[in-house]
């Protein structure tokens, strides 16, 4: 009995430490926000193989600064979903995504986006603008910058 306790025991510490492991493990994609005039353009760089398809999420942030009415509850735009397929597109690992939203569209200047594959792994977020508005009031992964 004691010996199935102290195998126990190192089988969960080593779950543990697998789980912290993996909780820090850098995201497999790189997004990046393309200035344009017209509609948002979202690229996803990754090594990870996104042919099954992936989601493109879209939303406000979280600091209560001018919100757009248009994105009260995020907004989700999928690769394989036939609406937006011409939207979407591949070169070599770049995925790109020339959204449908505009700076007429939101009435604001900026928002906050991410990518989540097919199999669940959620990127960090990132913060696009057709001003300075992300360098004025958030960091670059969308979050609020200190507000006094």
């Amino acid at each position: 009995m004691k010996q199935f306790y102290s195998k126990s025991i190192i089988g969960l510490f080593l779950l543990f430490i697998t789980s912290l492991s993996a909780q820090n493990a850098k995201s497999p994609f790189t997004l990046t926000s393309v200035s344009s005039d017209s509609n948002a353009i979202l690229k996803v760089t990754t090594t990870q193989d996104l042919s099954q398809g992936y989601t493109i999420e879209v939303q406000n942030n979280a600091c209560g600064i001018n919100p757009s009415e248009y994105l009260e509850k995020p907004v989700f735009f999928k690769s394989n979903d036939s609406q937006y397929a011409s939207n979407f597109t591949r070169s070599n690992n770049d995925y790109t995504f020339t959204s449908p939203l505009t700076l007429s569209l939101l009435s604001s200047k900026w928002f906050r986006w991410r990518v989540i594959d097919s199999r669940g792994t959620t990127s960090e977020w990132m913060c696009y603008s057709w001003s300075d508005y992300c360098t004025t009031f958030l960091k670059k992964d969308g979050s609020c910058k200190n507000q006094q």
